[in-house]
């Protein structure tokens, strides 16, 4: 699944990085569930997108999808509001 040029703005709202990774996510088999989770948690997007990839996943895709099958979002929400690695400590049991 991808993604259409308004959900990508809307998703990445602005931030490079964000934006790079939802572009190489739509060739990505795994790419269904971490869709689907970033449009139940809605307050992933912009840096919180990379935050999500870049720092909790150590931009790994199998990583990410874990987080995404086996994090509450409101833990996996909260961790990638945290610019500071503290997020990490969050949602390291999930992995």
């Amino acid at each position: 699944m991808s993604l259409t040029i308004d959900e990508l703005k809307e998703y990445a709202q602005g931030n490079f990085g964000a934006l790079s990774f939802l572009v190489a996510l739509a060739d990505n088999p795994r790419s269904q569930t971490i869709l689907d989770v970033l449009k139940k948690a809605t307050t992933i997007r912009g840096s919180n997108i990379w935050v999500l990839y870049s720092d909790l996943a150590n931009k790994d895709i199998a990583i990410l999808e874990k987080l995404c099958l086996n994090t509450p979002i409101e833990i996996l929400e909260d961790a990638c509001s945290r610019q500071d690695y503290s997020g990490c400590a969050l949602v390291e049991r999930f992995k």
